[in-house]
This record gives structure tokens, C-alpha cells and sequence, in this order.
């Protein structure tokens, strides 16, 4: 059985779509092949856009800090040019 809730059908159908654009890991696909376009990223632009969205009561739990941390450490390593 593969992982699978209503929140991820929604991300797939909006991407499906074109109003929706994600990062989507391969065990979404669990060894069948997409059903969506697979582009690569556009040379030449240096910015990106990274929006994390929660459920209200959501933005502390751990996981949570400790991505939105990770994100934001990336940035600064790349501003700093590390």
C-alpha cells in the first residue's frame, strides 16, 4: 500500500494543473511512472520562492521549526557565499 491523503491529491491535481509547482519525492510515484510534467529548473535564475504553509497551531511543532531552520540556514550560507 502506498502513502496517500487527500492533501497530496490536491498538491498533485493543482501541479497537474499549472496553478501549483512542487518538489515531489519518488515515493509519491511508488514505482509507477508520472502522471505530471517533470521539468528541470530554468538556468540563470538565482532566486527562488520557498513557502512553508501549516495548519493553524502547526508553525511550532519540531519538525516544523526544524525545517523552516534548516531553509533558513541554507539561505544565509548562500547569501554569505559559503
Amino acid at each position: 500500500m502506498r502513502p496517500y491523503d487527500r492533501s497530496s491529491a490536491l498538491h498533485q491535481r493543482l501541479v497537474g494543473q499549472r496553478l501549483a509547482a512542487a518538489f515531489l519525492p519518488d515515493l509519491v510515484w511508488s514505482g509507477r511512472s508520472p502522471t505530471l510534467a517533470l521539468r528541470r529548473l530554468p538556468r540563470g535564475r538565482s532566486t527562488r520562492r520557498i513557502v512553508t504553509v501549516v495548519r493553524r497551531g502547526g508553525g511550532e511543532h519540531p519538525a516544523v521549526r526544524a525545517c523552516r531552520n534548516a531553509l533558513h540556514e541554507a539561505v544565509t550560507l548562500l547569501a554569505d557565499g559559503s
